[in-house]
């Protein structure tokens, strides 16, 4: 009979290793000077696929269904990026501040939701509606004086 190795065996050693990178993750995306503007991004990429997935009635359902799924299994990301954000963070009051607090399961919500709701896109797009018509400019009222046009 060999010996066994001391120390933890490689698949314990691996599950440490990616614990403690999705820790530092967090930590950097709560410590970075760009909370604010990870919060933003992830309110962008929410409401960007919002706008292409809400309208298409096939893919509504499975897409917020992706994003239920994916904030129950990005929930433990809060409790790490909510108090970091909370120390060097926005304030809450601040228009991106809770965005800030939330933006890694906010933006894990959002993938699973696409994921999910990408397959299912196509089959609604004949029941999407139009989009609104562009309304044409009014004309230009007169030139201010000693504007360029009037010269």
């Amino acid at each position: 009979m060999s010996p066994r190795p001391a120390g933890p065996g490689p698949a314990r050693r691996r599950l440490g290793a990616a614990r403690a990178g999705a820790l530092a993750l967090v930590a950097a995306l709560a410590l970075a000077p760009g909370c604010q503007a990870l919060g933003r991004g992830a309110q962008a990429f929410y409401e960007a696929s919002a706008d292409v997935f809400t309208p298409n009635p096939v893919a509504v359902i499975p897409f917020y269904a992706g994003v239920g799924l994916g904030a129950v299994v990005g929930a433990p990301l809060v409790l790490l990026s909510w108090p970091l954000a909370a120390l060097v963070g926005p304030d809450v009051d601040h228009a991106y501040g809770v965005s800030a607090r939330i933006a890694p399961t906010l933006a894990l919500a959002v993938l699973v939701g696409d994921v999910l709701a990408a397959p299912f896109w196509p089959f609604g797009l004949p029941f999407t509606p139009d989009p609104p018509e562009a309304v044409p400019d009014p004309r230009p009222g007169p030139p201010l004086v000693g504007s360029p046009q009037e010269r």
